[in-house]
């Protein structure tokens, strides 16, 4: 912050990030504006997360398995038989424990499950005065519900909010979120009319007027295809219970995200503004 000059920023945590941000907001409470912990825990009296650092001696495909079942308690053979979207998730979570890790990465892993073992900021939560706000996946094994709870019970004015996913629900949950919102943000950021749209994605205009107005809910493939022609790099991924309303709302915080981006530049001496990939891709290097 004192080198990009900035007197207090919004500071928002994912997990592991939950608690670098934790940490962050007890020991320089006058630095953030805003805070946003999400799927994490505060260690010691408050509760911590699971303990992943006993999992590095089980071989890849036990510690695969084993992070299906904390990642999403429901994940079960027959829940995840029912449901695609869980199981790609599932797939996922299983394939990256066979990925071959270079002895940098796995030293970095180590450091990071060290700190994560001693996270402990209870005590000094109350420190915290700025407006926070909590949020938890009711199925997450890994940062139980119960840890958000104790979070935003310690910090004054805290709210808490539930979603119905697991651990980083984030990409999961599809309410509250507004698909024609972000394609609309997307495409205008990208100077692209709707017609020039079509074209690239391999659609028709009608389908992406269809988008932009709410009257019909693209399928995910058909979003991340989008998002790629307008330059917006980001991987999507939705467990949703309704075939036809699955994305129905999926965009205020893709939204915010851009207009960040949008924004840096102006706000940030020397900031470098970039269009590595496609036209209209963004990438801030500071």
């Amino acid at each position: 912050l004192d080198h990009v000059g900035w007197d207090k920023c919004i500071v928002i945590g994912i997990s592991f990030g939950g608690m670098v941000a934790q940490e962050f907001a007890v020991t320089f409470p006058e630095r953030v504006e805003k805070l946003v912990l999400l799927c994490t825990s505060a260690g010691g009296d408050a509760g911590a997360s699971y303990p992943l650092h006993e999992n590095v001696g089980l071989d890849p495909a036990t510690r695969g398995a084993k992070m299906r079942t904390i990642f999403d308690t429901r994940f079960t053979d027959d829940f995840l038989a029912n449901d695609k979207f869980a199981a790609a998730m599932a797939k996922m979570l299983a394939d990256r424990e066979l990925v071959a890790k270079s002895d940098d990465v796995l030293r970095g892993e180590a450091m990071q499950l060290e700190a994560r073992r001693h996270h402990d900021v209870a005590s000094r939560l109350g420190n915290i005065t700025c407006p926070t706000l909590v949020t938890a996946g009711r199925y997450d094994g890994i940062a139980p519900v119960a840890n958000s709870e104790a979070i935003a019970a310690q910090i004054p004015g805290a709210e808490l909010r539930t979603y119905e996913g697991g651990h980083l629900f984030i990409r999961m949950y599809a309410d509250g979120m507004n698909a024609a919102a972000i394609i609309t943000s997307a495409r205008t950021r990208a100077r692209l009319s709707k017609r020039e749209l079509a074209r690239r994605v391999g659609t028709s205009p009608a389908a992406i007027v269809e988008y932009e107005s709410g009257r019909r809910s693209p399928t995910i493939d058909s979003l991340d295809m989008i998002l790629r022609v307008c330059g917006v790099d980001i991987a999507l991924s939705f467990v949703d219970r309704s075939e036809t309303e699955r994305l129905e709302k999926c965009g205020r915080d893709l939204a915010a995200v851009l207009e960040l981006a949008d924004s840096l530049p102006k706000r940030v001496p020397n900031a470098d503004v970039q269009w590595p990939l496609l036209p209209g891709s963004r990438a801030v290097r500071l």
